[in-house]
């Protein structure tokens, strides 16, 4: 019974500090991380390059350069590459 009353104090002032600090215009939850200025990819742009301008896939660079489809994609995404009809695009 106590325990009830405890945690119901505790999400009223939790409640209530959210809405006061919501009133005042400040941000509410996690921060946003920021973006790195080095990736881990880099170092091997060159290498990544030449595999697209090849036409192999991005599923099998991940492999070759070992990391997850999920990494390479955020990184070309990120450096604005795209291979389309075995050729390497860049985006300005």
């Amino acid at each position: 019974m106590a325990a009830e009353i405890e945690r119901e104090l505790i999400v009223l002032r939790t409640t209530e500090a959210l809405a006061k600090r919501k009133a005042e215009g400040k941000t509410l939850g996690r921060p946003k991380g920021r973006q790195s200025a080095h990736l881990k990819l880099d170092t091997r742009e060159a290498e990544i390059r030449s595999y697209l301008s090849k036409g192999i896939s991005k599923r099998s660079i991940a492999k070759l350069v070992d990391c997850s489809p999920s990494t390479l994609y955020d990184w070309l995404a990120r450096k604005h590459l795209h291979s389309r009809h075995d050729k390497l695009v860049e985006k300005l």
